[in-house]
């Protein structure tokens, strides 16, 4: 995880939280990660220096309309002015890292010998 990344993410966090926004842009970044993984030309795209940032920026407008909030939209356009694209991965996991903290969650793997009912894996989720 890179030292700008992390800035980005957390940054990005205490705006939405500023706005109440704080699991809406969490939503927003993973289904932008998820994309880009799916899609990873659709990277290789956005990073090109033979877009514009505001042809990089009206690209993610039509991927992703409406749902995407302004903080978000910030974000993206600066990353797009400062060829910072490519971090946009590693901003979701320190943004998580962060919201984790912030929020007291704590996430784990769980193995067991016998398989878990659908009871004991709902108590496990929510931590009973």
């Amino acid at each position: 995880m890179s030292k700008v990344s992390s800035r980005y993410a957390i940054a990005l966090y205490e705006a939405c939280k500023r706005t109440n926004q704080v699991e809406h842009a969490l939503e927003s970044l993973q289904a932008m990660s998820d994309c880009l993984e799916k899609n990873p030309k659709v990277l290789t795209l956005l990073t090109s220096p033979l877009l514009t940032d505001l042809q990089k920026e009206e690209m993610i407008g039509k991927a992703f309309g409406d749902s995407l909030n302004t903080e978000i939209k910030n974000l993206f356009s600066l990353l797009a002015k400062n060829n910072r694209l490519n971090e946009l991965p590693n901003i979701l996991v320190s943004y998580k890292e962060k919201y984790s903290l912030d929020t007291g969650l704590i996430s784990g793997e769980v193995h067991s010998a016998v398989e878990l009912s659908d009871d004991e894996k709902t108590r496990i989720k929510k931590g009973d």
